[in-house]
């Protein structure tokens, strides 16, 4: 057992990004996404990782937050490509 996320693990942070946003869609206010996703990573961890409790949640909450980064570095560049494009 290695402290670091294989294939399943990996494929839980974009489930929790849209999983997140559609919360953020019904109008849960935006401050709360973070906690959310966090919930939302140790739930689904305890589904794809194999190993203890602990572990679990730790790796959980790593997986909610980097959804919540991941999330936002791509609407970073989303916003970066679309004013070069109006600048050109």
């Amino acid at each position: 057992m290695g402290f670091g996320f294989d294939v399943l693990d990996t494929l839980l942070i974009p489930i929790i990004v849209g999983i997140s946003e559609a919360i953020k869609a019904i109008g849960v206010p935006v401050k709360y996404i973070p906690f959310i996703a966090m919930a939302l990573g140790v739930i689904g961890s305890f589904f794809v990782v194999e190993a203890d409790v602990p572990m679990k949640v730790l790796l959980g909450i790593g997986a909610g937050l980097a959804a919540c980064g991941l999330f936002d570095t791509g609407k970073q560049v989303a916003e970066m490509v679309k004013s070069k494009q109006s600048g050109d």
